[in-house]
């Protein structure tokens, strides 16, 4: 049978393999991410099945420079059936330049065309929301400079999507009728390698990130997992509850939130539930859709989730609940079920003690443990709506103002939620710098969603639709806020990756227990909605015996409360005069 006509998949991906086998199958990591399966094929099979006019009609075709050349010079000398035609293609340069060079020479037979290697400091996102969605109009000041190849040709030709200032490294010609793309980067990212300190930052990779992604969510819009929202929130980590802390005024941080359109959680330190003002405390309880707390450790000590103590890890768990529960009954505030870290800091043991505790999910800047051998991060990671892999509990990665508006832009392109931690002195000269940042970000393509912290993790899935009235739904916060936008029923397959099924103690959909069974190191169930009917789908784990607080420490007890009012002391009276430099935004 012939290996190009024998699928049936919609929306196929086909690669063409090439000289350089490492771009395709980096591409085929990039697909596989976003849930596209594909199959490699050699050149000259796909030059036969075009001779023979068995070619597959819409198939995305992704293959290297010098192998398209080859298909290009070919399908010029010979008769070449095309009544089917392909859906697109995807052109990488590949390691050889001189074959991107001969192959743009070659497709273009009339213009003013140049290629060479630039010096390059930054890009321009072209506005093209169909294709570049939250990162349309966007420029990209990289980190570092770096060498590219550059194409340059009249607009009447082609039609850049990413450019630098002397030419474009992503474009758009047409061959044939059919969209063809080529990208100019001699590489692909490999999704399997493992991340500087963990973090993933667009700035540094967007020459081999970009292209492979716009195209990707382009030509597979049906069968990608996709982010079904696009969900914010601002993280302000430490204040009380009080009018003031530092730079943030309450009464004027509401007053901002209700003109510039977002909402603020406030990583809440447990050891503070009793020092609260009555003034604040009905101020958040009068805007709920606006302001919401969160957990932020339990003492606020230095590393105090770092360490390998896993009895000493859940006693600080079990007692930052019981501070929560007490906080909640105390000021009438409901808390999101959320473990910020504090300095991100973070063992796996420590992530264990906090799941079976029944928070829903964890939230860091940091990636990688405090273990002292540490598992890699790699991209594919950092991609993912959340990580996965400390003991399958979701950490979500939250972004601070110095990432800048782009890394944020690229976290909703690829379906994570935006989660922006500040601290108090960002909220310095009127909120001016944090309305700036929110700006922006409201700025960007498509609808931001503001929410509260919880109420962003619960709608932080991917999903894709299998056939009408059947969608996937991959599920990461151990709780899910599902709705049927559908006119029709719709039946939901969900799954939550987990790596140790005993530790499930039930799965409820809107308090009631239905059944589950493992599949492939996930739970899996169904949940089937009417046409606008929604449910709250909660996974538990199995509590840990409850454990003893212990003797109090009265000398732990001393130094944590003087590091508590040694950092409120230093919050508001010794602010540095000057904010640290943040870049916000780059549209335009």
């Amino acid at each position: 049978m012939n290996r190009l006509a024998s699928g049936t998949v919609r929306e196929q991906a086909i690669l063409l393999a090439p000289s350089d086998a490492a771009a395709t199958c980096n591409i085929a990591k990039v697909l596989g991410f976003f849930g596209i399966p594909s199959r490699s094929i050699t050149a000259a099979e796909f030059l036969r099945a075009a001779r023979d006019g068995t070619t597959v009609s819409g198939a995305r075709i992704l293959c290297s420079a010098d192998t398209f050349l080859e298909i290009v010079e070919t399908w010029a000398t010979k008769e070449l059936s095309s009544h089917e035609r392909m859906h697109s293609f995807f052109v990488c340069a590949g390691k050889e330049s001189a074959s991107l060079t001969r192959l743009v020479k070659r497709l273009v037979v009339h213009g003013l065309i140049s290629t060479g290697t630039a010096e390059i400091s930054r890009l321009r996102i072209a506005n093209h929301p169909e294709m570049c969605r939250q990162m349309s109009d966007l420029t990209i000041r990289l980190i570092e400079k770096q060498s590219a190849v550059v194409v340059h040709m009249p607009d009447d030709i082609s039609r850049p999507i990413i450019s630098a200032d002397n030419g474009a490294l992503f474009l758009r010609l047409e061959w044939n009728g059919t969209p063809l793309f080529i990208s100019t980067s001699s590489e692909i990212i490999d999704l399997n390698q493992p991340l500087e300190r963990g973090q993933f930052d667009i700035r540094r990779h967007a020459c081999t990130s970009l292209p492979i992604v716009f195209y990707t969510l382009w030509a597979f819009p049906h069968s990608c997992w996709r982010a079904a929202e696009s969900n914010a929130c601002i993280i302000i980590d430490d204040p009380l509850l009080r009018p003031r802390h530092g730079c943030v005024n309450y009464e004027k941080l509401l007053r901002a939130m209700k003109r510039h359109r977002f909402t603020t959680n406030i990583a809440f330190i447990p050891w503070n539930w009793r020092r609260d003002r009555s003034s604040t405390v009905d101020l958040f309880r009068k805007n709920r859709d606006l302001y919401s707390i969160s957990v932020h450790g339990c003492d606020h000590t230095a590393a105090e989730f770092g360490s390998n103590d896993a009895e000493l890890l859940e006693r600080k768990a079990q007692q930052a609940v019981e501070r929560m529960a007490a906080h909640e009954k105390r000021s009438g505030i409901e808390h999101s079920r959320v473990m910020i870290f504090p300095h991100g800091a973070f063992s796996e043991r420590a992530v264990d003690a906090v799941k079976h505790t029944g928070f829903m999910a964890a939230a860091s800047n940091e990636t990688i443990s405090t273990d002292a051998q540490p598992r890699a991060i790699t991209a594919a990671d950092f991609w993912g709506t959340a990580l996965t892999c400390y003991r399958s509990f979701p950490v979500f990665t939250r972004r601070s103002p110095d990432d800048g508006l782009e890394n944020i832009a690229w976290d909703l392109l690829v379906g994570k939620p935006a989660l922006i931690c500040i601290h108090h002195e960002f909220c310095r000269d009127e909120n001016e710098h944090l309305t700036r940042l929110v700006n922006g970000l409201n700025s960007l393509e498509g609808q931001i969603e503001w929410r509260s912290l919880d109420d962003v993790l619960r709608r932080s899935f991917r999903c894709r639709e299998v056939s009408p009235g059947s969608s996937e739904v991959q599920m990461f916060a151990s709780e899910l806020q599902l709705d049927n936008r559908l006119s029709q029923q719709c039946r939901y397959r969900i799954r939550k990756i987990e790596s140790d099924s005993s530790s499930v103690e039930r799965v409820e959909v809107d308090g009631q227990e239905v059944p589950w069974k493992l599949v492939r190191h996930a739970i899996q169930f169904d949940v089937v909605l009417g046409p606008g009917e929604t449910a709250l789908v909660r996974v538990a784990s199995r509590a840990r015996k409850g454990m003893q607080l212990g003797r109090k420490n009265l000398a732990y007890e001393a130094r944590t409360m003087l590091r508590r009012y040694a950092c409120e002391l230093r919050d508001n009276y010794w602010t540095p005069k000057t904010p640290p430099c943040h870049p916000i935004s780059h549209r335009g």
